[in-house]
């Protein structure tokens, strides 16, 4: 499938899934921000379209891949991104027909990027219309026959607004979880700095981080007496 054939059925979904008309997706080059005494530019995007509610109005893109089996990686989704904001769009979708790697995936979920896998369900090597617009309606009368692709949302694209403190949970979240096991089976930590760490972020583990000895044990024997017995 050609580049031109997977965006026009890109645009179709998202004419059918949002309820536009086709020119209102289109595909153009947007103006860059610039600074003063630079040269203007432009960057180029596969599909742009707004959006709105009762309150405000949101600027939209979306690019797009067609393989045949490498999946997206997570460069290509830093460069949406970077995208994004060079152009000030409020919202970013990342198409493609073979998937995304688990960077990818992580990547999305940092940037607040979407990411749709769509796939053709029609022949798409009989299509005949190379123009734009006549290629979109040749897939919309198909589509109207019998749907012309299946799709999944992996990623909707929301990000997630955390703290600090959780991001840095959440980065140590996998080491946690080993070492919380290997306390459960009675193993010892190599520093007491592990322990503090997860105690602060693990209040219920704290009796298996750190066992209270028993008291006999904190008290001691009892001392002999040292003076004389009187007769």
């Amino acid at each position: 499938m050609t580049h031109m054939q997977y965006r026009e059925l890109c645009r179709l979904f998202i004419v059918q899934r949002l309820h536009l008309e086709a020119r209102q997706v289109r595909t153009l080059r947007l103006p860059v921000a610039r600074r003063g005494g630079l040269p203007a530019l432009r960057q180029e995007v596969d599909l742009y379209w707004e959006s709105e509610d009762r309150l405000a109005r949101f600027r939209n893109i979306a690019s797009l891949a067609w393989r045949e089996r490498a999946k997206v990686n997570e460069t290509e989704v830093l460069l949406l991104g970077r995208a994004r904001e060079r152009v000030g769009a409020h919202k970013a979708l990342f198409f493609a027909n073979t998937g995304f790697t688990r960077r990818a995936l992580r990547v999305a979920d940092d940037e607040g990027i979407g990411l749709v896998l769509l796939q053709t369900r029609i022949r798409w090597r009989s299509l005949r219309e190379t123009k734009p617009r006549l290629l979109f309606e040749e897939l919309a009368r198909r589509d109207a026959r019998r749907r012309a692709y299946s799709f999944r949302v992996v990623k909707k694209g929301s990000p997630a607004l955390l703290t600090a403190k959780q991001a840095h949970a959440a980065y140590y979240r996998r080491r946690h979880r080993k070492l919380i096991r290997d306390a459960a089976r009675g193993r010892g930590f190599m520093s007491t700095w592990s322990r503090k760490n997860l105690a602060k972020h693990y209040p219920e583990m704290a009796a298996l981080l750190f066992p209270q000895k028993p008291r006999a044990e904190q008290q001691g024997s009892p001392r002999m007496g040292t003076g004389t017995a009187s007769c």
